[in-house]
């Protein structure tokens, strides 16, 4: 991760230590085993073909989310970041069905991430947040929150918009 000032070690900050997913920061692998990239794009992280991986076939699929939960099964948040997870869901209540919308700001490195080349408008997310709580929370009694996790300012404003408290 390269967010934050210089130094910053963010997974650190985020995520409790374990043998097999952890920071390089924390290494105690000598420098020359170790995989550095000093600038602000790593080429490693940039996902630029992820989206051609919905395309494999099924069973390939499959495999692929069986090994992606195994190696991520091991990460635990850090004590402070569980404690503000912890603060936020207790807001909602038990009669809260939950929606989650993780909406990038439009920037063309995000917008060349995507497999159609293209980033939903506020108003497509907006929509489909609508329909899976309509879909999904039916017959269920239960009060709708939208969770929005984003960067993009106007988003903030269109969803308070869209479902306000």
């Amino acid at each position: 991760f390269q967010y934050g000032p210089e130094g910053f070690d963010l997974w650190g900050h985020l995520f409790e230590r374990h043998e097999r997913c952890h920071s390089a920061a924390a290494s105690t692998l000598a420098q020359d085993e170790c995989l550095a990239m000093p600038g602000r794009i790593n080429c490693l992280f940039m996902n630029m073909l992820r989206g051609y991986v919905w395309s494999l076939p099924e069973p390939d699929l499959v495999n692929l989310r069986r090994s992606y939960s195994t190696a991520i099964s091991v990460l635990r948040p850090s004590a402070h970041v569980q404690s503000r997870i912890d603060e936020v869901c207790d807001q909602w209540g038990d009669d809260a069905y939950v929606v989650g919308v993780h909406k990038r700001l439009a920037c063309p490195e995000m917008i060349a991430c995507q497999l159609s080349q293209r980033s939903p408008s506020n108003a497509e997310f907006i929509n489909r947040a609508r329909r899976v709580l309509f879909e999904r929370r039916a017959g269920l009694g239960k009060r709708a929150v939208v969770f929005l996790a984003t960067d993009d300012c106007k988003a903030v404003d269109a969803f308070q918009d869209a479902f306000p408290a």
